[in-house]
């Protein structure tokens, strides 16, 4: 389905189903269209290729050049192929506009089905993928360049489950150098590339990611960066992801593996497929002539950073306020001709595989020059690196004060920046919930140059009461929607309360210091790391002297703790679960730590009376050492931060792993404490448990089979 109304979108697609052996798949083109082809700003002949392709190829084709007559109409045929597949049964992937898709939600019965569109999506379509949208929020061209009402119709009203493929996903895997290099002689593919980007150069892989996960699912390339909340797009065009469960299951995804391993993937996967087409186009007579490129020059105002015959990737830029109405954009989102694993996807067409090429006008708008990144700032007061950020892909922040009451203000970064602090940092004192740092954006470094030091000087505000009165204290670090990011060898001294609080998703945390030994006698609450509302958090070497959690996980999943050494606190802990929005807690580890002079050892706890789950979770080769409470405690009777005695099973704790967790205890706390509610702690594995030196409990409820109290 084509949403570009140019006869050449239509000839283009069926040349190439043509020479990839598909000629039978059906082409619908958007009506009226015209005998436009595409030119922009680079010459012709590097940068049109729909109708070159038409005409060289032509002779695959089975719609016959110059007249696309024969194609369908698309939501004609959108309902006929729905009305003959079986319920939920049909995955539609879209790369461009959603003008088509919108007709035929709105679109009555008819010879094909009495069901409107609407009803007939309902039930035959198993899954929509959408390449389209910034996330969390922002604007994209495929949503907003040219027809946003239709957006939001679909976005707002699609009656089935939903997965968005945003613009960041693929804008830095890039693939396509090597088919224009290796690609076998007379590829239609080969030469659309070669046309529109140059030879052996590659380009962003938005569409071809989008269509792979539409043909293979997660696999191990994607994961799902978000399943508990929504698309919503605005008239404009912008998108936003708001919290709360949809009717139907919505997600976005993100990338499982390495931006280049994703791409060295594209790439074997397009060269594969296109010699298995050319042999078998080449028994069918249809091998086309190889194409002699004349490689002229791109006109000096765009892309001069192309490096042709060098394999350099070019780079798309997108420059956006995120989740505000100020926006600059540079985004190609052209026609697609159907990338090399197109025959593929064609093969599952009969396996429940629709898929929907839809047509998009490119754009290139060079990135206006005041806004693009300088290499290296460097900054010695916060209100400059505040205004002098966006201009930055790396900062340096040199001894920097942060005045009282103010934020050292590091949101919105511009993608891949690196902040380095560099010598002392510090901060003014003001009784207010700060946070005193925060940091924000998509693969973002956040370091530290050597015998740099950030200090919160927390002295002043400890007062023995944390956050339950006394003085209002500060957070210190915010990391939220920091994504994709590090935060490596960071060196904090006295938080005034809690330390790190983390609601971002593929974030790193490497051997990070947070020393609160100076608040022993007055510091409380000053936790190290607080996870919530995250996927994909990885906290290793982290080395923490504190007066709370060393590490507190309220809710996210695929998170990992390892490595750690915990001082004087509270230990490791999952909770507490209950009582927010997000209330699940699942696929942790916390291993290979130590646990030291501190009140608990490790531990579980879940809110009376609340509902949510945990699962998942292994406590594994932890070593306990001086604990004055409890070495290992499971309770499920928290109430107003402190426990009840009553447990309730709202929240289930299940496919829980206790193995070599050993140590000892001080002589009046308790080895062991299990307070389960009744039938909700379930699925156990305990296997090397070994905490000595204190009490057994008499207390123990509803301990799941294997477990011990």
């Amino acid at each position: 389905m084509i949403n570009y109304p140019s006869i050449y979108s239509a000839l283009a697609a069926s040349s190439i189903l043509g020479y990839y052996c598909s000629s039978d798949v059906p082409v619908g083109l958007k009506r009226p269209y015209s005998n436009e082809t595409f030119f922009d700003t680079w010459s012709y002949q590097l940068g049109e290729y729909a109708s070159k392709v038409a005409y060289n190829w032509r002779h695959s084709a089975l719609i016959p050049w110059g007249d696309v007559s024969s194609a369908w109409y698309p939501v004609e045929l959108y309902r006929k192929l729905l009305s003959e597949a079986d319920d939920h049964s049909v995955t539609i992937a879209s790369i461009g506009f959603l003008d088509n898709l919108s007709e035929l939600l709105s679109s009555p019965g008819d010879i094909y089905s009495p069901l409107s569109g609407h009803d007939l999506v309902k039930a035959k379509v198993e899954e929509l993928v959408i390449m389209g949208g910034a996330y969390p929020c922002g604007y994209e061209y495929n949503f907003y360049g040219n027809n946003s009402t239709a957006t939001a119709h679909v976005v707002n009203t699609w009656p089935g489950p939903m997965t968005f493929s945003g613009s960041e996903l693929g804008v830095t895997v890039y693939s396509g150098a090597r088919l224009t290099v290796e690609g076998p002689v007379g590829d239609p593919v080969k030469a659309a590339y070669r046309w529109y980007t140059g030879y052996n150069t590659s380009r962003s892989s938005w569409d071809p990611l989008t269509v792979l996960y539409a043909i293979e699912g997660r696999g191990k390339m994607f994961a799902y960066a978000d399943e508990r909340g929504h698309n919503y797009v605005y008239p404009d065009g912008r998108n936003e992801w708001l919290p709360g469960n949809p009717l139907y299951p919505q997600r976005y995804l993100k990338l499982r593996m390495s931006e280049t391993q994703a791409g060295d993937f594209l790439d074997d996967f397009y060269l594969d497929t296109a010699k298995r087409a050319a042999r078998r186009s080449l028994a069918k007579g249809n091998l086309g002539n190889d194409i002699k490129f004349q490689h002229q020059p791109r006109q000096a105002e765009t892309r001069s950073d192309h490096d042709r015959g060098s394999g350099k990737a070019v780079p798309f830029h997108t420059l956006q306020d995120y989740c505000s109405n100020r926006w600059l954009i540079s985004v190609f989102s052209t026609f697609q001709i159907p990338y090399p694993f197109f025959r593929k996807k064609m093969q599952l067409l009969q396996s429940s595989v629709l898929a929907a090429t839809v047509g998009a006008a490119l754009v290139a708008a060079v990135p206006v020059p005041e806004l693009e990144a300088r290499d290296s700032c460097t900054f010695t007061s916060a209100a400059d690196a505040k205004s002098g950020k966006a201009s930055c892909s790396t900062i340096t922040l040199s001894n920097i004060e942060v005045p009282a009451g103010e934020t050292l203000d590091l949101t919105d970064l511009n993608e891949g920046t690196t902040v380095i602090f560099s010598g002392e940092t510090t901060f003014g004192y003001k009784e207010w919930e700060g946070p005193l740092i925060s940091v924000s954006g998509t693969n973002i470094k956040v370091q530290q140059e050597s015998g740099a030091k950030i200090d919160g000087d927390g002295a002043r505000w400890w007062d023995g009461k944390g956050g339950n009165g006394g003085k209002t204290k500060p957070k210190f670090f915010s990391a939220h929607k920091l994504d994709s990011s590090s935060i490596t060898g960071l060196k904090i001294y006295n938080t005034p309360v809690q330390g790190f609080s983390i609601q971002s998703d593929n974030l790193n945390i490497t051997d990070v210091t947070i020393d609160n030994s100076a608040g022993t006698d007055q510091g409380h609450n000053t936790d190290a790391f607080d996870v919530g509302s995250s996927t994909y958090i990885t906290i290793d070497g982290a080395t923490v002297y504190n007066q709370d959690d060393c590490l507190a996980i309220n809710s996210g999943s695929h998170i990992t703790f390892t490595n750690g050494y915990c001082d004087g606190g509270h230990g490791l802990s999952i909770g507490s679960v209950g009582g927010r929005s997000d209330n699940t807690v699942e696929d942790v580890t916390i291993s290979n730590s130590k646990v030291v002079n501190s009140q608990n050892g490790v531990r579980i706890k879940t809110v009376y009376d609340a509902t949510g789950t945990v699962s998942n979770v292994k406590f594994q080769d932890i070593t306990l050492s001086g604990i004055t409470k409890y070495g290992l405690i499971v309770e499920q009777d928290y109430e107003n931060g402190s426990p009840t005695g009553t447990p309730t099973n709202g929240i289930k704790v299940s496919d829980i792993t206790f193995e070599k967790v050993t140590g000892t205890v001080e002589s009046d706390a308790t080895d062991i404490y299990i307070l389960c509610g009744s039938g909700s702690c379930t699925d156990w594995t305990w296997s090397g448990v070994s905490i000595t030196g204190g009490k057994t409990s008499s207390k123990c409820e509803n301990v799941p089979t294997g477990a011990s109290c």
